[in-house]
């Protein structure tokens, strides 16, 4: 489970890096891209669900492109929370899957 507790730390970064820009006084919009190629783990839900709290709080998207076999029902909930956008390839093949 060593990538769930990467996938919530670098987000966890990716969050602490947009407050910085966005109370600098920057006036963009920041977007978040996850390239996910790891399954859900339990265990990262909480800490997920805190950086999608975060995100929501300074409007920041996340986006995510899950290239893994299975969709990631954490990840499109950060993506539809924050309205950011879903996709989700086949790792074997490339072809698109059916999306947000």
């Amino acid at each position: 489970e060593a990538e769930s507790v990467s996938l919530a730390s670098a987000l966890s970064r990716a969050m602490g890096r947009a407050n910085v820009l966005l109370s600098e006084g920057s006036n963009i919009n920041v977007r978040i891209l996850v390239i996910l190629a790891s399954m859900d783990y339990s265990s990262y839900y909480v800490p997920l669900m805190n950086t999608i709290f975060s995100a929501e709080h300074l409007n920041v998207r996340i986006d995510c492109l899950n290239v893994c076999q299975s969709r990631s029902k954490f990840m499109e909930q950060a993506v539809n929370q924050t309205n950011g956008v879903y996709q989700h390839l086949d790792g074997e093949r490339g072809h698109e899957r059916a999306g947000k």
